[in-house]
């Protein structure tokens, strides 16, 4: 629909304030035109383009685009990668975290040739696109596991509890990854996400009846990048919003069976059968947690030296009072037993 609006003036000059006036009112019928006939269209009418396709290593592809695309792009099947000698398997699709108009195909094991891929996109209006593109896949080999920071930094902080762990590289979280919490809540009220890069997976806690308490997650050692590499050491957490609370530091040593150290030991505080607290031992076998006082104390320890969940040796001791620090040796169990069973008996 086209509107023609036509000013005359039979006489003098227009001063500029009337001129201006007349403008508005000229934008004004035009707009009142274009909502008779529906919304004004979205301006950008241009498809995504694809910049280049690269092979960071065997197991990932990098695309870049000229522009974010749609939620649709991070479906594995959106995207064919091929060869005249296979057909890759697209395992999972992250958003590089420094560059939203990259995406990082993270694949099967690709083979030392030339790829085509291909793909129907969409960008974020729902322009599409055709792509195709050629590509020489690595020879690299990924093969160092990723590392793991825990926010936040200071142990003090608000409630509800959210504890964040920061991966160096997208995880597999196709596999089993443990995280474990004490006291123990709700399941309802302890949720864990990861975010769309597969990099930081957040340990939320809403769980009131222990809003007066420490809160403490362990991040188990396991957790594998898309490679298969593993993270071999685990993290553990303590956070806490009561500053009224009596806190005090308890730390010990603790030796396998062998008399190395039990590196990425996990240790679970009790009092009265009920969980207080966890930790993990450092790759030399030391251990440093913050407690709330208690009059005794049970300390229990695991060591899992193959960190598939399966915990080998076991040690169990009872602390009369928070001494300065405590040395814990472990002994081989008749049969490995598994971290669900340990967690089973406080529930």
């Amino acid at each position: 629909m086209w509107v023609t609006v036509r000013l005359t003036v039979s006489q003098g000059r227009i001063n500029s304030h009337m001129l201006r006036f007349l403008n508005l009112i000229s934008i004004y019928v035009l707009l009142l035109a274009c909502a008779r006939q529906g919304a004004i269209p979205n301006p950008d009418r241009f498809p995504p383009h694809l910049l280049n396709a690269t092979s960071v290593n065997r197991t990932q592809v990098n695309l870049r685009f000229d522009e974010e695309l749609g939620a649709d792009a991070l479906l594995p099947n959106t995207f064919f990668i091929t060869s005249p000698l296979d057909t890759a398997e697209i395992r999972f699709i992250t958003v590089d975290p420094g560059d939203r108009t990259t995406y990082n195909l993270l694949t099967s094991p690709l083979l030392d040739v030339t790829y085509q891929i291909s793909a129907l996109v969409f960008d974020r209006n729902d322009n599409a696109s055709l792509i195709k593109a050629s590509f020489k896949a690595s020879t690299r080999q990924d093969t160092t596991g990723p590392s793991v920071l825990a926010y936040p930094d200071l142990p003090q902080t608000r409630f509800p509890y959210a504890v964040k762990f920061q991966f160096s590289e997208p995880v597999d979280t196709g596999r089993r990854i443990r995280v474990l919490s004490a006291p123990l809540a709700m399941p309802e009220n302890l949720v864990s996400k990861w975010d769309p890069t597969l990099t930081r997976l957040t340990v939320e806690c809403s769980d009131t009846f222990l809003r007066g308490y420490p809160f403490y997650a362990v991040l188990l050692a396991g957790s594998r990048d898309f490679a298969g590499n593993r993270e071999t050491m685990g993290l553990s957490v303590f956070v806490y919003s009561d500053t009224s609370l009596e806190l005090t530091e308890l730390r010990g040593d603790i030796r396998t069976s062998s008399g190395g150290a039990a590196y990425g030991a996990l240790l679970l505080f009790l009092t009265s059968d009920s969980l207080l607290a966890l930790t993990q031992s450092d790759t030399s076998g030391l251990f440093q947690v913050t407690l709330h006082a208690a009059d005794q104390l049970s300390v229990t320890a695991y060591f899992d030296p193959d960190s598939d969940y399966w915990f080998d040796e076991k040690t169990s001791v009872v602390i009369s009072s928070l001494a300065d620090t405590i040395h814990l040796k472990t002994q081989p169990l008749l049969a490995p037993i598994d971290v669900d069973q340990i967690f089973q008996a406080f529930r």
